[in-house]
């Protein structure tokens, strides 16, 4: 086996370095472009059918308790805003 020269390795290891922090930024990136677009949809479906059952905000409390249910931390982690109008 080659004897492995300092200098290489610690290129080979800067470039995968640099790879791994690329995806990580590219991954957040995806992540809160995703987010805004669940958020997005989902006021607008909140909003929609607020109008059209005439729901008060009261609804926005009850799913608030029904996704904490079901998304355990749900309601400190991800806070739903649903200001669209």
């Amino acid at each position: 086996m080659e004897e492995i020269s300092n200098k290489e390795y610690s290129k080979l290891l800067t470039e995968i370095v640099d790879n791994i922090e690329k995806a990580k930024v590219k991954v957040s990136k995806m992540l809160n472009s995703t987010l805004i677009e669940l958020y997005y949809n989902n006021g607008k479906l909140i909003i929609e059918r607020q109008q059209q059952f005439g729901w008060g905000q009261s609804v926005i409390k009850q799913l608030s308790k029904d996704l904490n249910k079901k998304y355990v931390g749900f309601n400190s982690k991800y806070r739903i805003t649903c200001n669209l109008q």
